[in-house]
C-alpha cells in the first residue's frame, strides 16, 4: 500500500513541475486587462497605422510627450525604445520598454504614458482580414 502511494506521489509532482514548464499561450491587457492570444504578427501585408497616418502619430507624440523635470535639469538625454501590440481590435497592448534611456527610468514611464494614451489604431491585415501585430517606437531625448 505505501509503495502504491509513493508512486501516486511521484507522478503528481512529475505532473506539476512538468506543468510549470509549459509556456503560457496568453498575455495580459494591460489597458483593458483582457487576455489576447500571443499570436501577434511579425511580418504583414499591411501594418497598423495611427489614425491619420505618421505624421499626425508625431504630431500627437509631439503633443503629449512630456521631457520628465529630473532629466531635463540633469540634461539627460538618450533613446528609449518602444514595443507594443496593436490588438486585431485597434486597441495598444502590451507595451514594453525594450531598451530604456541609460540613468533615466522617468523617461521610459513617460514614454509608456504617452504610448497608452493613443487613441485606437488601425490594425494591420493580412490575407485582408485584421490581425495582431508588433509596432516599434524610438523616442530620442535630447536637451539642447
Amino acid at each position: 500500500m505505501k509503495i502504491v502511494h509513493l508512486s501516486m506521489i511521484k507522478w503528481l509532482i512529475c505532473l506539476v513541475f512538468v506543468g510549470f514548464m509549459i509556456p503560457d499561450f496568453t498575455a495580459q491587457v494591460d489597458k483593458n486587462m483582457q487576455t489576447i492570444d500571443s499570436t501577434s504578427v511579425i511580418e504583414v501585408d499591411k501594418p497598423a497605422e495611427f489614425p491619420g497616418g505618421e505624421s499626425a502619430m508625431f504630431q500627437f507624440l509631439s503633443k503629449h510627450l512630456v521631457y520628465p523635470p529630473r532629466a531635463k535639469e540633469e540634461e539627460i538625454s538618450g533613446k528609449c525604445y518602444m514595443q507594443f501590440v496593436v490588438t486585431k481590435e485597434g486597441l495598444i497592448v502590451n507595451v514594453k520598454v525594450m531598451r530604456g534611456v541609460p540613468g533615466c527610468p522617468e523617461c521610459d514611464q513617460e514614454c509608456i504614458r504617452v504610448i497608452k494614451s493613443m487613441p485606437n489604431w488601425i490594425p494591420a491585415q493580412n490575407d485582408g482580414k485584421p490581425v495582431n501585430s508588433y509596432y516599434n517606437i524610438p523616442f530620442t531625448f535630447k536637451t539642447n
